[in-house]
């Protein structure tokens, strides 16, 4: 708001001292402020929201990754910052609604993106986890999470600074947004950090199970699986 409001008033008060360039800048800096104001709403609501299921639900994971990618573009030291995305399965359909999802997608990236080390590589991966369901890894080199505050990161408004200079910004709803949805529809949540890695993973079911080459499974491995499955 601080932003917003800031070059608003400059532009009001000196647009006729600013270059057509400073113009643009100031305007610029205004949506990108907004656009963060944004997803804190998106949070605060989807924190307080009750959420119900959608049997029918699907989401293409490419599409949603994209538009997110795209959105996350004025996160400080973006520029810095090199990112890499690997999707290993054709079958991109998630079963949670698109706005989930992108939910999911924009607190796991815009976290990494934010407490990664500069001039190191976030990457982004999607391999299958069983018949039905896709494992999507987000990791940054960065302050490693210690066993104490795996559990508490996911909690609401916390939020970890590792340092006394850094300051990121956000209100500590992120992690808790993520875990929240995906669990809402059948999926888990893990945290790896290892060295100065770290790896957060969501494991969301998919809309047509998938066998172990990441292929949808053909009706006659569906019978099997379900004949397995009823058998225990």
């Amino acid at each position: 708001l601080t932003g917003i409001l800031g070059f608003g008033e400059l532009l009001l008060t000196r647009d006729d001292r600013l270059s057509p360039d400073q113009r643009k800048e100031h305007l610029g800096r205004i949506l990108r402020e907004a656009r963060r104001l944004q997803r804190v709403v998106d949070n605060l609501v989807y924190s307080s929201k009750v959420i119900q299921q959608d049997g029918s639900a699907a989401a293409d994971l490419r599409g949603v990754l994209g538009q997110v990618i795209e959105d996350l573009d004025d996160v400080p030291e973006r520029e810095r910052l090199d990112l890499e995305v690997d999707l290993q399965t054709p079958a991109r359909e998630v079963a949670m609604p698109a706005e989930a999802l992108r939910l999911v997608m924009v607190n796991l990236l815009g976290n990494a993106l934010k407490y990664a080390t500069p001039l190191t590589t976030v990457r982004v991966s999607a391999k299958p986890a069983g018949p039905s369901l896709l494992a999507v890894s987000v990791s940054n080199v960065g302050p490693p999470i210690t066993p104490a505050d795996r559990e508490r990161i996911f909690e609401p408004f916390v939020q970890l600074d590792s340092s006394l200079t850094r300051s990121v910004s956000g209100v500590g709803l992120g992690l808790h947004i993520v875990r929240r949805l995906v669990e809402s529809y059948g999926g888990t949540v893990d945290v790896d950090s290892t060295g100065d890695l770290v790896t957060f993973t969501v494991a969301v079911p998919t809309v047509v199970p998938l066998g172990p080459d990441g292929q949808p499974l053909t009706r006659r491995q569906l019978r099997e699986l379900r004949r397995r499955q009823e058998t225990g």
